[in-house]
């Protein structure tokens, strides 16, 4: 493998330049507004704990209709209250 195409703490003086890649499931129906928070705050955690630049953090939130997804055995879409 070639090091300095692909950098690390260890042959990098300690920064850590790999792209972080971060994946979220969650059930849809959060306001737009939230999901822009979610990926705010997980960018600002990840380069605070790793010392990745925030240039190199990637976040996907995938929604999932609480149709296809299961609680139990049930849909979300049918236990009450979800």
């Amino acid at each position: 493998m070639d090091l300095e195409r692909y950098p690390s703490p260890s042959n990098n003086k300690g920064r850590c330049t790999k792209m972080p890649f971060i994946q979220v499931q969650m059930i849809a129906g959060r306001p737009e507004e939230k999901v822009k928070e979610l990926i705010a705050n997980l960018t600002s955690t990840v380069c605070e704990t790793l010392g990745a630049p925030k240039e190199n953090v990637r976040v996907i939130v995938t929604e999932v209709p609480k149709s296809h997804w299961g609680i139990g055995g049930v849909p979300a879409a049918d236990i009450p209250g979800r």
